[in-house]
């Protein structure tokens, strides 16, 4: 049997100062581990975002992971899904 890797921490971003400190905050959490770290962006089909916003928040999301966490294994998504209903 082989066993697959570790999953990586997942943390989402905005750009906000909440979504900043929980990136942080899980950047330290996927060291601590030794996983990886997987930033994902996400946003509502309904939304229209250009595409230079959401290169320029995965930047800045990369950024300040390598300032706090130098040398942590990073990952980047984009996710593009309706709102769930309430």
């Amino acid at each position: 049997m082989t066993l697959s890797p570790a999953p990586a921490v997942v943390a989402g971003y905005d750009g906000s100062p909440t979504a900043k400190a929980a990136l942080l905050f899980a950047a330290g959490q996927a060291a601590l581990r030794g996983r990886a770290l997987r930033i994902v962006y996400a946003r509502e089909t309904s939304v229209a975002l250009p595409q230079p916003s959401a290169v320029g928040l995965t930047r800045e999301a990369l950024w300040l992971v390598q300032r706090s966490s130098p040398g942590l294994r990073l990952g980047i998504g984009c996710a593009q899904a309706p709102p769930l209903a309430s």
